[in-house]
This record gives structure tokens, sequence and C-alpha cells, in this order.
């Protein structure tokens, strides 16, 4: 009974989740050739940033990598961070939903596929907004030269 008071009052505050699933190829082509030593996490913040601007006004957040020994690298943007992003590629693991910690995105990859999962708050990026912004995303990883117009 201990155990259930701890959880009361928390039905209100899950995460909203949104998941895309994305042709890979010309991504993996394209990391294929940069150096083996090409800093991902940066390439995958960099679509994320980008993205934003395309979908709202204003300056991009600051993003901040979450590395695999649970530090994090601040990039970009001025401030408080408002987005992290997590790599799994390197990994079995397919998704990440945070339970604290504000808006992230994690990045998976299975063979040519990427798995892009975006955990939020909808009371602070609604729906309709979080959408677009992950479908721009996810059109950044299908077609890497998007980021570049």
């Amino acid at each position: 009974m201990a155990d259930l008071a701890r959880f009361s009052g928390l039905s209100g505050s899950a995460p909203s989740v949104l998941t895309a699933q994305v042709d890979g190829t010309a991504l993996v082509a394209l990391l294929a050739k940069a150096s083996p030593t090409a800093d991902r996490g940066r390439l995958f913040a960099e679509f994320a940033t980008g993205a934003w601007r395309a979908c709202f006004e204003g300056a991009a957040p600051s993003t901040s990598i979450l590395l695999p020994d649970g530090s994090e690298r601040v990039i970009g943007g001025a401030g408080q961070v408002g987005l992290r992003l997590l790599d799994l590629t390197e990994t079995r693991l397919t998704s990440y939903v945070p339970g604290s910690g504000g808006p992230t995105l994690a990045v998976a990859h299975s063979r040519q596929d990427f798995a892009l999962t975006f955990t939020f708050n909808s009371t602070d990026l609604p729906l309709p907004d979080a959408i677009a912004w992950l479908d721009e995303v996810a059109a950044r990883f299908e077609d890497p030269i998007r980021q570049l117009i």
C-alpha cells in the first residue's frame, strides 16, 4: 500500500511521446564517408536545431548531448538547455523516455533505419508543434542535404 501511495498524483505528469521511423539510407552513406571520429551526436543536434529554425521563429534552443557515462555536453544556443539529445545508435536500444529533464530526442539505429523518440511536455510544446518539429527532424535524417538548404 505504501508503494501505491508513492505514485498517487502522478497520472497527470506523464510525458508525451512521439516516435518516427526514418529511412536512413542517405544518412548511413554519408556517415560511412565521414571520419570514424565524426561527432554523430553533434550532427543529430544540428539536425534538431535546424528543424527548430525551420518550424518556429526565434533562436533555436541550446542542446545538451547526453553521453553514455551520464554526463552532458551543451552545444549551441545561449542560456538554459532547451533540448536534450541521446545518441543510442551504437547500442541495441531502440528508444529512451526520460523520467524528467525536459524535452528529449533519442536517436536509435537499426540496419538502414533510424528511430527517433521525442519526449516532451505538451503544456510546454503543443502537440501540433511537436509533430511539425519531429517530422522536420525526420526529413533531415532522411535527406541530410535538407540541413544545408
